[in-house]
């Protein structure tokens, strides 16, 4: 979907997804299922800063 939408579009949805993502890994560092801790806090930290990067592009 993100391929075929114009530009701006196709950022605020990549940008969606890395938020969704760093939910995501903060959701398994609160409850430390699936993945250990510290793996989930520094994917959280990857998650925000690519989110940040490509929303600010």
């Amino acid at each position: 979907m993100a391929k075929t939408a114009c530009t701006d579009l196709a950022g605020a949805l990549v940008g969606v997804g890395w938020l969704v993502h760093a939910a995501w890994d903060a959701w398994y560092h609160r409850t430390g299922t699936v993945a250990p801790r510290g793996y989930a806090l520094f994917d959280v930290g990857v998650g925000l800063t690519t989110l940040l990067a490509v929303l600010c592009r």
